[in-house]
């Protein structure tokens, strides 16, 4: 009897040793695997962050010379340059003041430099020009945005050999248009309408010998 309770006390306490063995074999390897996935999470550095996304600026306008749709032909940054030279020029001249020879030249010097196409207005024809320009213009300041309008339809009628005969006669109303409706006299309106109608007229009649 005794021995049988000795042995079953033997039994018990292998039982319970084994299983305390096991129950630490399971903690160790609990253990490790935290380890193991702490260390990966170190390794890989905290989670990455997308920045939102900056909208994108909106693209610069284009300069704009306020034309009738498909009026004016394509204006290069060489033409551009002559406008605004042109616009200055214009901008310069005061209400009330006469034209000068050397304003007049240099106006007639822009508007020489305005025609890019092989066919030109004649000396003659830009001076009349010029000077009509410079009547309607001293009778009144336009307001800059105007003047660039203005400068872009006589650009425009400097080039006409390559447009359409109707828009070129829409360059010139466009011309007559601004000048009416910033107050300028009708005389001097008639005189700068019909020095752009004979460079008009010229470069139609010219159109066909140019491109034969």
């Amino acid at each position: 009897m005794k021995k049988l309770l000795f042995t079953a006390l033997i039994l018990t306490g292998v039982i319970s040793s084994g299983w305390s063995q096991a129950e630490y074999f399971n903690r160790k390897v609990g253990q490790i695997k935290d380890a193991n996935n702490a260390n990966q999470a170190n390794i890989a550095g905290p989670p990455e962050t997308v920045s939102p996304q900056a909208p994108a600026k909106p693209a610069a306008p284009a300069t704009t010379l306020h034309m009738p749709a498909g009026a004016l032909p394509s204006v290069s940054p060489d033409q551009m340059k002559v406008i605004e030279q042109l616009t200055g020029d214009f901008s310069a001249l005061k209400a009330g003041e006469g034209m000068t020879a050397e304003k007049t030249a240099n106006i007639i010097k822009d508007l020489q430099s305005l025609s890019k196409v092989g066919l030109k207005p004649t000396k003659e024809m830009l001076t009349g020009l010029a000077t009509n320009l410079g009547k309607a213009l001293a009778e009144k300041v336009l307001p800059a945005a105007q003047i660039k309008s203005l400068c872009g339809c006589i650009s425009g009628i400097m080039n006409s050999s390559v447009l359409p005969g109707a828009k070129a006669t829409a360059l010139v109303t466009r011309a007559e248009t601004i000048l009416k409706g910033q107050g300028i006299s009708a005389e001097a309106t008639s005189g700068v309408t019909k020095s752009l109608t004979d460079i008009a007229n010229f470069m139609q009649k010219g159109k066909s010998e140019l491109y034969k």
